[in-house]
């Protein structure tokens, strides 16, 4: 196997493990830090740059690139053509693949996992089993967590909280002070936001809104052209064509 970098005489502690700055053969260019040579794969055109950090067992591999001051750490894998950068952390068990791009201050740590053409940015969390893929956006100080799914072009951010068994998919938004969970599902056109709640089993799809501080829970579904609002609850089936 042919080596790409070698160690370089810079180290620093971080978190109680030594580091130590990488250089790559084919230019000189100095890179990020790692702690063992099984932090970095020699194959693929995979990097770190920067004085972005990668140590314990986490891996980068394939063409994945981690950048700037960003965090790997823990067991976490970053793969495919992914890239992790600005001043991101991804630790726990958590996956980056495909052509993920997690940056800003965002955070993915847990079992999550995010791949597809997936974006988390600003100070976005995700976190648990959650998985965020496809086109996704997460971001501003939005929360994906627990068993949560967000998936296809749909788009979560301000304050937006999506845990449990949620699904958010479609070109859906969740945004505002929204929160959903049980085994809610938002999808189609829906937009939820406001300080609304959707849980249990509810379901909002196509252009249906819900807003304000409006809640939809047990089974109800909410679609079409319904527009929810104010202190409205929902609780039981409600239709709009």
């Amino acid at each position: 196997m042919k080596i790409k970098y070698e160690f370089t005489e810079e180290t620093k502690a971080v978190d109680g493990h030594i580091l130590h700055r990488i250089r790559r053969l084919s230019d000189d260019k100095l890179g990020g830090f790692i702690e063992k040579e099984d932090n970095l794969s020699h194959k693929g055109e995979c990097w770190i740059g920067g004085n972005a950090c990668v140590y314990g067992n986490a891996r980068v591999y394939d063409n994945a690139q981690v950048l700037y001051k960003a965090i790997v750490k823990d067991n976490a894998k970053i793969f495919g053509n992914a890239k992790v950068s600005c001043e991101s952390e991804i630790h726990g068990n958590a996956q980056v693949c495909g052509c993920a791009h997690i940056h800003g201050n965002a955070v993915v740590y847990g079992n999550a996992r995010i791949s597809g053409e997936a974006e988390v940015y600003d100070n976005a969390w995700v976190s648990g089993n959650a998985k965020v893929y496809d086109y996704t956006e997460v971001y501003n100080n939005a929360l994906v967590c627990d068993d949560a799914i967000v998936k296809d072009v749909a788009k979560v951010y301000g304050n937006a909280r999506i845990g449990e068994h949620a699904n958010v998919f479609n070109k859906a938004k969740v945004y505002g002070n929204a929160k959903i969970y049980g085994y809610a599902w938002i999808h189609g056109h829906a937009k939820v936001y406001g300080n609304a709640k959707v849980y249990n089993d509810a379901s909002v799809r196509e252009d249906a809104q819900v807003y304000n501080n409006a809640e939809v829970y047990n089974q109800a579904i909410v679609k079409g052209f319904a527009d929810i609002c104010g202190n409205t609850v929902v609780n039981d089936i409600y239709y709009q064509a």
